[in-house]
């Protein structure tokens, strides 16, 4: 099997076609014939990137100073007193 293509494609082709001929593989491929697995796992790598962008983003959010239009003392938002 030729690895070639796109740098990803090609990492992705050469390990899937050195992890075939190994006695004992670091990833048991036969594993993703399962439906209920493959999709277990997509479902996982799903979950994690979104918590992932989400805490990204929130500390983001957090980060930034608070404006006069979302925050004001009168809102009841303000942690500190005016």
């Amino acid at each position: 099997m030729r690895c070639t293509g796109s740098p990803d494609t090609r990492a992705h082709r050469c390990l899937v076609a050195y992890e075939l001929r190994r006695d004992e593989p670091l990833v048991e491929l036969r594993f993703f014939r399962s439906v209920s697995f493959t999709g277990a796992a997509v479902n996982a790598l799903a979950s994690f990137s979104t918590l992932g962008g989400f805490l990204f983003l929130t500390t983001l959010y957090l980060k930034t100073p608070a404006t006069s239009a979302r925050c004001t003392p009168d809102s009841g938002c303000c942690p500190w007193p005016s």
